[in-house]
């Protein structure tokens, strides 16, 4: 059983149908967020990645799955993480 919690309950959809999630806060202790969501961009789909420090980052899907790709591999090769 997966542990992991589902994004399609998550999501939320704008009155002009575009997607997005709520903000995801920093670490207690630090300040700042960080928030994904659709772009209206009509020459390619994008995505945007919005922080408090801004400004917001326009991603083409290759550069976001990118992003997403690097965000994984730091996570599953952090050095603190199942170092032994």
């Amino acid at each position: 059983m997966s542990t992991e919690p589902t994004l399609a309950g998550q999501v939320k959809t704008s009155d002009r149908g575009f997607h997005s999630f709520a903000l995801i806060e920093a670490k207690e202790g630090y300040e700042g967020w960080v928030k994904v969501y659709e772009s209206s961009a009509v020459s390619e789909p994008c995505i945007w990645v919005s922080t408090e420090e801004g400004p917001a980052v326009h991603l083409t899907l290759e550069k976001a799955t990118l992003l997403r790709d690097q965000l994984s591999w730091l996570i599953e090769n952090h050095y603190q993480v199942g170092a032994s």
